[in-house]
């Protein structure tokens, strides 16, 4: 694999965002680094003879930046609130200005338009990249009686300075007549039956 896959790879958060080991030639290392090599006899690399690196000697581009995570879990009971009201805040406001009469239940759908339009609301700091469900969400999405929407409200900034969580702002995808693929999901939970000891 190249230098290029295996960064590829680590920035798209495939195998938890680890990258592959590359076997690329040490030589561009080792002089970089004022190690002498005779690329004829790879076997003899005197690494007691290094001046060492300096900071400008391996300071290359600015490291990009980390790509960011889609939703995640929060453990801050009192933020995962916020955000998850503010996101139910947009798309009510959203539904209610195309002239739905919305109703916010809970489980297994968010909202409820006038036209038994059931609304999953997904809110977030991370990127909109992914989201969690649960399998009654996915269930529920899947079964053909019903027209569901996914409505997702990514990047939502939280002020956490005061007793009162204060959530703004937010990017929105918004998916009509949703039905998560097969391909689309990743399971990240089992339910492990443990076998009976006793016989």
């Amino acid at each position: 694999m190249t230098e290029a896959g295996s960064d590829a790879i680590r920035r798209s958060g495939t195998d938890r965002g680890m990258g592959k080991l590359v076997q690329m030639p040490a030589q561009r290392l080792l002089e970089l680094a004022g190690i002498p090599f005779d690329p004829d006899d790879p076997e003899d690399v005197p690494l007691d003879k290094s001046p060492g690196f300096t900071a400008e000697q391996v300071q290359g581009k600015r490291k990009p930046q980390r790509r960011r995570r889609g939703a995640g879990y929060i453990s801050d009971p009192k933020k995962r609130k916020a955000i998850e009201e503010h996101a139910e805040r947009l798309a009510t406001d959203h539904y209610e200005a195309q002239g739905w009469q919305v109703e916010k239940l809970g489980k297994p759908y968010d909202l409820c338009g006038s036209e038994e339009r059931h609304v999953e609301v997904k809110g977030t700091t991370g990127a909109a990249t992914s989201v969690e469900l649960t399998i009654n969400e996915v269930l529920h999405a899947r079964d053909r009686d019903n027209s569901v929407d996914l409505y997702v409200v990514s990047d939502i900034k939280v002020d956490i300075s005061s007793d009162d969580y204060t959530p703004s702002g937010g990017t929105v995808s918004h998916y009509t007549d949703w039905e998560p693929a097969e391909e689309d999901l990743r399971p990240r939970k089992y339910e492990y039956r443990l076998p009976d000891l006793t016989t």
